[in-house]
């Protein structure tokens, strides 16, 4: 049986699967956010989040990817068609 990588790559897009709190911020499922570090090869993960604007450490299991997403991740970046 093959194995499934499931880390994430820094600046990816993600959004959560289930709400999660964490640091007394509780975030819903489904809230999107950017990978800003990786920790303990990829068993977790500092997110940043824009709405509200917050950075948390998140479990890998917790995360899942935005294949689609289309908006920008960070102000000013220009998307490359």
């Amino acid at each position: 049986m093959a194995v499934t990588d499931t880390r994430f790559a820094e600046f990816s897009a993600i959004k959560l699967k289930i709400p999660v709190e964490v640091e007394g911020v509780l975030m819903p499922a489904g809230a999107q956010g950017v990978i800003m570090g990786v920790y303990a090869d990829g068993l977790a993960y500092e997110v940043e989040f824009a709405s509200p604007h917050v950075v948390l450490t998140i479990e890998q299991e917790d995360l899942q990817t935005r294949p689609s997403c289309r908006t920008p991740i960070m102000p000013g970046l220009t998307r490359v068609s």
